[in-house]
């Protein structure tokens, strides 16, 4: 595969990203001890929704969309919120009990084993990605990986 200065950007684009991901398990299990976890997983998207909001404002204004756009995408397309939904309120509940890099290594196990499932199958994507064994083999290095997160520290 060749590295060009696109993938470059992909790349610094999807670790930033990654970032924000730890960053945000930490922020909102810290609040989740304050307010409990169904509360705190409120937060993350309301919080989020006026960001996006300024940023399409700043960025796009007067781009919203119009509603013949919005009620074009199939309904199962919106399931992308409840998703996001369970997945703030897993973190906010297993990090304070296993720690961010042991949670994080099982939401990795998760992303890539279902990533394979719709890659093959092209679900929402259009696009088929064969399984292949090198494919297989990085899962199951994935899932190793989360293994070694799992071991308790001995004092």
């Amino acid at each position: 595969m060749k590295v060009d200065a696109s993938m470059l950007l992909y790349m610094a684009v999807g670790i930033l990203g990654g970032v924000c991901v730890g960053l945000e398990g930490s922020l909102n299990s810290l609040l989740g001890k304050h307010v409990g976890v169904l509360r705190a997983t409120i937060a993350p998207f309301a919080v989020g929704l006026v960001t996006i909001l300024i940023a399409v404002a700043v960025l796009n204004p007067g781009k919203w969309g119009t509603a013949q756009e919005w009620l074009s995408a199939p309904w199962y397309a919106y399931l992308g919120g409840v998703a996001a939904a369970v997945f703030v309120g897993s973190i906010i509940y297993v990090c304070p009990k296993i720690g961010l890099a042991a949670a994080f290594s099982a939401v990795l196990v998760g992303q890539f084993a279902a990533s394979l499932i719709v890659d093959a199958t092209g679900f929402a994507t259009g696009e088929r990605i064969p399984v292949t064994l090198w494919r297989v083999a990085g899962l199951v290095f994935v899932i190793v990986g989360m293994r070694l997160f799992f071991i308790k520290p001995t004092s």
